[in-house]
């Protein structure tokens, strides 16, 4: 189903037309339908259908349905035919549960409402997202291999949710969650703002295994195992085992210029020398490369990528369009 949706979109590129190209493809029941807007795209589409974003802006969203959003990726390099896939703000509201979120750049991602109606068993994978604030009554929802420059919970009412092999800028107000093979930052960028804090702020009764901190404090009752850190793991309020605290900035990363945050132009490897290195729980490296499912370079979703799209400004003689469309398949 998903290979004829990427084909029927090669065709609709393949006329030539810049507006075409950015049409939204709403998958239901082996039956692509096509939108020009995001809302109505979602409006359209039945619980359970998966919508195709294209390179392009689309504005604002809220999605109150179980539906699965793919867009064409974030990461510039990766997006070089298609330009990125860029939505204002995403709203998940009473209804959207089970949805997900995949190669999508958003400036902000609000999940839940503030009713007690709450949102629960969202994976959002491989995104960019400015900031992301878990509402009122919102556990048990995924995030895996993002960036997210800022992330906000509700304490208490924001249990169970699950972070891994993300690079964080900043993480507040969580409790009973739990946070493996992530790069925790200290510093955010997004939508003209920036700032600078602790990396960890406010959190409790939860896991961290296998990240690195480059500050933390107010973290209380928390299990802490095989972690690194710019500074002192405090294992007064919270205990731990094979943590690497209080090491050299600098001596963690192979490249990590311009400040503490994010930027595409760094390499978040582990340095061949770093304490780090095959020092997981699991045996593999401390952060977004190790564990199970390591970080994909280019943070490409799973569905086929378009690696070069050339499209002739004329016909030929006798009215024919030239089109050269390179497509690779995603192992995952």
């Amino acid at each position: 189903m998903k290979t004829l949706v990427i084909i029927l979109l090669a065709l609709v590129v393949a006329t030539g037309s810049s507006f075409a190209q950015n049409l939204i493809a709403v998958q239901n029941a082996g039956t692509p339908k096509f939108f020009l807007k995001i809302d109505e795209a979602i409006k359209s589409a039945q619980v359970g259908d998966t919508i195709y974003l294209p390179g392009g802006s689309f504005g604002d969203c809220t999605i109150n349905k179980r539906i699965h959003l793919v867009g064409v990726g974030h990461h510039p390099d990766s997006t070089y035919a298609t330009n990125i896939s860029l939505l204002g703000n995403i709203y998940f509201a009473d209804g959207a549960n089970g949805s997900t979120v995949s190669g999508i750049r958003t400036c902000y991602m609000q999940i839940g409402t503030n009713i007690e109606e709450g949102v629960s068993g969202l994976i959002i994978s491989r995104c960019w997202i400015g900031s992301c604030s878990l509402l009122l009554n919102c556990p048990s929802n995924s995030f895996t291999e993002n960036i997210i420059q800022l992330a906000n919970g509700s304490g208490g009412t924001t249990k169970n949710n699950i972070f891994s092999n993300n690079i964080i800028g900043i993480a507040d107000n969580f409790e009973s969650c739990s946070f493996k093979n992530n790069i925790f930052l200290g510093a955010y960028s997004f939508c003209g703002s920036s700032g600078l804090g602790s990396s960890l702020n406010s959190i409790s009764i939860s896991t961290f295994e296998n990240n690195y901190f480059a500050s933390m404090v107010n973290v209380w009752n928390c299990i802490i195992n095989n972690n690194i850190s710019l500074v002192n793991i405090n294992l007064s309020d919270n205990v731990g085992f094979n943590n690497l605290p209080n090491q050299a900035a600098g001596s963690v990363f192979v490249n990590q210029e311009g400040g503490a945050a994010f930027s595409y132009l760094n390499d978040y490897h582990l340095k061949s020398n770093c304490p780090g290195k095959n020092a997981g729980k699991d045996g593999t490296d401390i952060g977004i490369y190790g564990g199970a499912f390591p970080w994909k370079e280019g943070s490409l979703p799973f569905n086929p990528h378009y690696q070069r799209i050339n499209i002739s400004p004329t016909t030929d003689n006798n009215g024919n369009l030239n089109v050269n469309i390179k497509v690779a398949a995603q192992e995952r």
